[in-house]
């Protein structure tokens, strides 16, 4: 028989204690005849505390009833008083992401006729999927402005419950998911939407929101955003990483962009000379009539000096191991392959007149046993 738990969580949601009496142990957990624990639902975590001084890891509705999730349910009984202790910094932290959850949702739908498909409460981001396939980053930051200055409004979050027929007749931005009678939350000119979540009294305990980005999932915009502490930290962070930036290339602000492009395009006209002198030394190299040598330069260096009728082996030592490249034929190759690959633990491919991969050995194992299969292949 299902037990029905009376929801003091919302009746008197900023209670931290309570008192209760054991109704039913169940393997995993126990059901109170009343309880301040939330359980998870909407995107809402499930509380947690304590109960007697035993740790609640959550809480969630299963088979109808309100289960207080505990790690020992040995010295509970049937009948027996529950002292319940919210953990009450994680469930205010959840009302606060809740609550904001609503006002980014309420606004996009009341201002701009966006809708919400999904959401979802994590510890720092909130994540808001919408049914936009693209959304201007400039309606974005007016969606975080608008929201910022509702919570500045500290407008007042309220809940109530009517017909079913009645909150249908309202043209909620939802579909209401319950059957029955509605709750129904509202904050004051922003939003009003079926939910059996825990909210605030105020917007104001919100401190604030920030955008951190979307990104596109099922074809959709998914917004991120920071909310309470988090949005503060985030701004503080980003703000000491333009700071240390803007030292390290001596600029700030705006000029942080144009120092670091050309930070990047030196760094890429870098790359080019070394690479040409790379290619000029694997040239050097290749004249002197060796075809078989360890390389001072990557292999990438020898791709354009791959051409038919030319025959050589390269090794290259970096650190974490040896690497190989072949120029020869592809008969060449499966002479390597057949005779060397399992003796020296190579591997690798390719096709042409290139073959290039790694081997489990010196490289000095790896040149004198390609010096004789090179050898053999000069004497046919």
């Amino acid at each position: 028989m299902n037990h029905i738990t009376e929801q003091v969580y919302y009746s008197e949601p900023y209670a931290q204690t309570l008192n209760a009496h054991v109704v039913k142990v169940r393997p995993d957990g126990i059901v109170l005849d009343r309880t301040i624990f939330y359980p998870e639902g909407g995107g809402q975590e499930g509380d947690r505390g304590l109960i007697n001084g035993v740790k609640v890891l959550d809480t969630r509705m299963m088979d109808g009833e309100i289960v207080h999730i505990t790690g020992f349910t040995g010295s509970f009984r049937e009948g027996y008083e529950a002292e319940a202790v919210l953990d009450w910094n994680h469930r205010w932290h959840f009302m606060k992401a809740h609550t904001a959850q609503h006002m980014i949702s309420g606004t996009m739908y009341t201002k701009f006729g966006i809708n919400t498909v999904a959401v979802h409460m994590g510890n720092e981001v909130i994540t808001v999927e919408t049914d936009r396939s693209d959304i201007p980053l400039e309606t974005l930051y007016q969606i975080e402005s608008a929201v910022n200055d509702e919570i500045i409004n500290n407008r007042e979050v309220s809940s109530l419950e009517v017909s079913h027929s009645e909150a249908e007749s309202l043209g909620l931005r939802r579909s209401i998911k319950v059957s029955g009678d509605v709750r129904l939350v509202q904050i004051e000119n922003v939003d009003l939407i079926a939910c059996g979540g825990i909210h605030v009294r105020r917007t104001g305990e919100i401190g604030r929101i920030s955008y951190a980005g979307s990104e596109i999932i099922r074809s959709h915009v998914r917004t991120i955003w920071y909310y309470s502490d988090s949005a503060v930290s985030h701004q503080r962070e980003e703000r000491e990483v333009v700071n240390e930036a803007g030292a390290l290339l001596s600029s700030r602000g705006r000029n942080i962009i144009p120092a670091l492009e050309h930070l990047i395009q030196e760094n890429r006209n870098l790359k080019a000379e070394v690479r040409l002198r790379d290619e000029m030394i694997a040239s050097l190299i290749l004249a002197k009539g060796e075809n078989v040598f360890v390389s001072p330069v990557e292999l990438s260096a020898y791709h354009k000096l791959c051409a038919e009728g030319r025959v050589f082996f390269a090794v290259y030592e970096k650190e974490g191991g040896v690497n190989w490249l072949l120029c020869g034929s592809a008969q060449l190759f499966m002479k390597f392959r057949n005779e060397l690959f399992p003796l020296l633990r190579m591997k690798g491919g390719g096709k042409g007149q290139m073959y290039q991969g790694s081997a489990a050995c010196s490289k000095d194992e790896l040149v004198r046993a390609a010096e004789s299969i090179i050898r053999e292949n000069e004497e046919k």
